[in-house]
């Protein structure tokens, strides 16, 4: 395996306090449980989730922030206490999470493969009195 390649100057950098639903978080929030089976309950759950984690996203990106008019590859530092989250569940829910946010947000102009390049993520262990945290890094894509 190689490592990634030296990237140029960030775009954007910004942290997002705390952690943002993996991808199992996100399915279950979509998924119908016999009791729920009223109409829309399903997307009522799952948009309630995600818009939560967006508006944290949201709130995290630096005021005044212009929108990006390049595709950008994306990189996830994930700061946390050891748990039990698989890392794909964990980098999967961030991006998805993370990018719609950031073109709600008018940061992006879109989260398709001609906007977006690479996605990297790295994890990182903090101590139990440690901040636990998502690091977003934009580069101009090569």
């Amino acid at each position: 395996m190689t490592a990634p390649l030296p990237q140029p100057p960030p775009l954007l950098e910004f942290a997002i306090p705390g952690r943002l639903p993996a991808l199992n978080e996100l399915l279950a929030a979509s998924a119908v449980h016999a009791a729920e089976r009223v109409r829309g309950a399903r997307w009522t759950r799952y948009s309630r989730v995600k818009r939560d984690a967006s508006a944290l996203v949201k709130i995290s990106v630096p005021r005044g922030t212009p929108t990006i008019a390049t595709r950008v590859d994306a990189g996830f530092a994930f700061w946390a206490h050891a748990d039990r989250r698989d890392p794909d569940n964990v980098l999967a829910g961030a991006i998805k999470i993370t990018l719609d946010a950031l073109v709600s947000a008018g940061v992006l102009r879109d989260d398709s493969r001609k906007w977006i390049g690479n996605l990297y993520g790295i994890f990182y262990s903090v101590d139990k009195h440690g901040d636990e945290r998502v690091e977003v890094t934009l580069w101009k894509s090569r």
